[in-house]
């Protein structure tokens, strides 16, 4: 179907040939994205947690795309590991008190700010970063994981515990995403063919 549509571009002069795998790839990524998302929105619908989920997605999107992290050999990884993170996202406020799971959250807020300010962006190998990109994640992934910390902390004082719960979960899952990437062994066991 992507490659259909993006024929089609290529016959109507909207996007050169040249670029055909780029875009490609892009539309792939892009409706891959949208099917691991609207899994994640319709199970929170499911289990009545829709308006404070939206705060996870709000804050893991944009620091997982600065920050990067570990990326699987495979879409099918890629989408059972998301699967695993929905389910523990998702497990824990369903079975304690959200208050009780943000004080624990409070004494990781600092080191997960290190990790990103110390470590990201983590690039995929087969998309590499050229200098100015570089840069440019880290500033805003440093920029967006600081203002995540801040949004934490604002809804965690007004005691709106679900939100924050969400908001530091997004933060939290983004930082061992980017640890796990940086681990070289990591990368060896994930590009195994099984």
């Amino acid at each position: 179907m992507i490659k259909h549509v993006v024929s089609q571009a290529v016959k109507l002069g909207v996007i050169s040939s040249e670029n055909r795998e780029i875009y490609e790839y892009g539309l792939s990524n892009l409706l891959y994205s949208t099917i691991v998302w609207s899994i994640f929105l319709i199970l929170s619908i499911l289990f009545k947690l829709l308006p404070s989920a939206i705060f996870f997605l709000i804050i893991h999107i944009p620091l997982r795309i600065y920050a990067g992290g570990l990326h699987f050999s495979t879409r099918f990884r890629c989408f059972i590991s998301s699967l695993f993170i929905f389910a523990i996202v998702l497990y824990l406020p369903m079975n304690y008190a959200a208050s009780d799971i943000c004080r624990v959250i409070n004494f990781l807020m600092i080191p997960c700010f290190l990790i990103v300010w110390l470590f990201s962006p983590v690039e995929d190998s087969r998309k590499p970063l050229n200098s100015s990109e570089l840069s440019h994640h880290r500033k805003n992934s440093r920029l967006i994981c600081m203002c995540s910390i801040i949004l934490y902390l604002a809804f965690y004082f007004l005691s709106a515990f679900s939100v924050s719960y969400f908001i530091g979960t997004g933060i939290i899952v983004v930082t061992f995403q980017l640890l796990f990437g940086r681990i070289p062994c990591i990368h060896r066991i994930q590009n195994k063919r099984l």
